[in-house]
């Protein structure tokens, strides 16, 4: 017999113990078989997928067809548990089967496929039954293939076959939520495979319910200041729940600060540099975290109005006559989208502030300039430093 590798190294012989097993009603789960290539010569798997394809994890049953004494893996049926979720200890569980591949109905199995027509795993005459010393009575064992009822596989005494199956567990006493595998072997006493030696692998993995989130920050890592001291930033997290988990929450925090549940955030951030975080918890008590860092900035220049304005009409000039240049007044103003306050500045040989009233004096009513140009360059600072410059010129006529 081919010696089939342990499920895991933590997989131990259950050795005579006085300790049950699997209990009367318990049910005997095992992993579906998986069809894979057993060559690591992926071309060669792909243009010859006959010859190299067979089972390579999970359950399974074989027939020794061409007599070697061997299980060899081109011989493997993969099969999966079906509707009853597999062996149910102490009760018979029957099944029948259809001419070709079709209308079978399985139990403790899916219906499978083998020379052409349908097969399923029964119990009809002695349920599977624990021994509670490492073994498993599988004298009821048998099979329903081509229409044919009832393929006893429940160890020919003619053969030699013991009708017993061996069980390896991690835990002792074994249950259905441990990692488990079980071997049994018989000889077909029955049907046009009499005498062919049959074998059955059902293998068990702790599946541990898990969940996994992944957070997106809407905009990216780095966003502009969209408003007065921030930004409206919003996420969203993708969940995957493996291995039949159950979603049950998810949390925001912001800065570690709770900011709220669901699948999607929404939060105004101030400048700088923020930490989002997002957990997602499943029934089963499992979860996950998810981060992400997002930095608000501003780099965007107040926008800046300056003028020359008639201090008597508040309007905006370009030009004045001499005899009107005591009612030249300065305008300066300016919008920031982050910043509620910005710093404005004029500067025309001496600081300037908005309302600011210029008068040019002379003699007895004689004004003497020694240009006929007055010039402005007004400023706008916000509080990130970004600048904003406009500069602005006034005619002095005659």
């Amino acid at each position: 017999m081919k010696i089939l590798k342990l499920l895991s190294a933590l997989v131990i012989l259950l050795a005579s113990s006085s300790s049950w097993a699997f209990n009367v009603g318990d049910v005997v789960s095992f992993d579906a078989g998986e069809i894979g290539c057993t060559i690591p010569d992926a071309q060669l798997c792909e243009s010859h997928p006959e010859w190299f394809q067979g089972v390579v994890e999970g359950s399974y049953y074989a027939m020794d067809l061409n007599g070697n004494g061997q299980f060899e893996i081109a011989e493997r049926i993969a099969i999966a548990a079906g509707p009853d979720g597999g062996i149910i200890m102490g009760q018979t569980q029957p099944a029948s089967s259809g001419q070709g591949c079709q209308n079978g109905v399985g139990s403790i199995d899916e219906p499978w496929c083998f020379f052409g027509n349908t097969g399923a795993h029964q119990t009809t005459t002695y349920p599977v039954v624990d021994n509670g010393n490492g073994t498993m009575d599988f004298r009821g064992w048998g099979v329903t293939w081509a229409g044919i009822i009832d393929i006893p596989l429940g160890g020919a005494a003619w053969a030699g076959d013991t009708g017993l199956a061996t069980l390896t567990c991690s835990s002792d006493p074994c249950g259905p939520d441990d990692v488990y595998s079980i071997e049994y072997e018989a000889t077909v006493s029955d049907g046009g495979f009499a005498g062919v030696s049959y074998q059955l692998h059902l293998e068990h993995k702790i599946i541990i319910p898990l969940v996994k989130v992944y957070v997106t920050i809407n905009g990216g890592s780095v966003q502009e200041c969209a408003a007065i001291n921030g930004h409206d930033v919003t996420a969203s997290a993708a969940i995957t729940l493996l291995n039949g988990a159950v979603l049950e929450s998810i949390t925001w925090s912001v800065d570690g600060i709770n900011a709220g549940t669901g699948e999607n955030l929404s939060s105004f951030l101030t400048l700088g540099n923020h930490t989002i975080s997002v957990t997602a918890k499943a029934t089963s008590g499992a979860q996950d975290i998810a981060t992400a860092s997002v930095n608000i900035v501003d780099t965007t220049a107040p926008i800046i109005s300056a003028a020359f304005i008639d201090s008597r009409s508040g309007s905006e000039i370009t030009s004045i006559d001499t005899k009107n240049t005591s009612f030249v007044g300065v305008s300066i103003n300016a919008t920031d989208i982050c910043d509620a306050s910005p710093i404005n500045q004029g500067i025309g040989g001496f600081v300037l502030s908005d309302g600011d009233v210029l008068k040019v004096q002379g003699n007895q009513d004689k004004v003497e300039l020694t240009t006929s140009v007055l010039e402005m360059q007004a400023k706008s600072f916000d509080a990130s430093g970004n600048v904003s410059i406009q500069s602005k010129t006034l005619s002095i006529t005659p």
